[in-house]
């Protein structure tokens, strides 16, 4: 996803600026969230990085909505669906 962003501002004719790489830097924390909450062995704290994972999707879908950000937001309802799921499990 952070490739398709890049390449869709380099197609516009955008330079690479401070909020592109914003974006940049909020796709991998999101992304890197959902890593981890599907690598730890502990439920409440992948619970935890997973909701965190969704909510920075969600932010990034809303705002990136008119390019990418339907994307992002089927991947908040993805993390949003395994929190919950995992929050079960924990019950």
């Amino acid at each position: 996803m952070i490739a398709i962003y890049l390449w869709e501002i380099a197609k516009e004719g955008g330079a690479f600026s401070f909020p592109s790489a914003l974006f940049a830097l909020l796709m991998t924390l999101g992304a890197s969230a959902a890593l981890v909450g599907a690598q730890t062995a502990d439920n409440q704290k992948a619970r935890i990085a997973i909701v965190a994972s969704a909510a920075i999707f969600v932010i990034i879908g809303i705002v990136l909505v008119l390019s990418i950000g339907i994307g992002f937001l089927l991947a908040a309802c993805v993390a949003s669906i395994a929190a919950d799921r995992l929050s079960e499990s924990i019950s």
